[in-house]
């Protein structure tokens, strides 16, 4: 999918789901998320992605139920992560930052 079509996703999510969570405390969920990758972490800063998206707008990674992302790999981590990632030009999109040690050891 281009990267405009994504963006504009992207968008209609946020304000959608702003308007049906607001500022919901009970939908923040755990600060840190730590995915294993083998014998290393990848810590996730759920509460940060929330912050940057402003007002707790889950519907755009949680668009089925909010909690935990039922059969979350990296199949399902490179559809949900990189796209937005790229549209919005912030977080790592590179391979490198995830898979070849600039994450955190155990």
């Amino acid at each position: 999918m281009k990267p405009a079509i994504w963006f504009i996703v992207v968008l209609l999510l946020l304000g959608v789901s702003s308007t049906i969570l607001a500022d919901d405390q009970s939908a923040k969920g755990p600060e840190v998320i730590k995915f294993q990758m083998g014998d290393r972490t990848l810590p996730f800063k759920h509460w940060l992605h929330q912050k940057k998206i402003k007002g707790n707008n889950c519907l755009i990674c949680h668009p089925d139920k909010i909690g935990k992302i039922p059969d979350l790999g990296k199949d399902k981590a490179h559809a949900l992560c990189l796209p937005c990632h790229e549209v919005m030009n912030k977080g790592p999109a590179a391979c490198k930052f995830c898979h070849y040690g600039v994450i955190s050891r155990n």
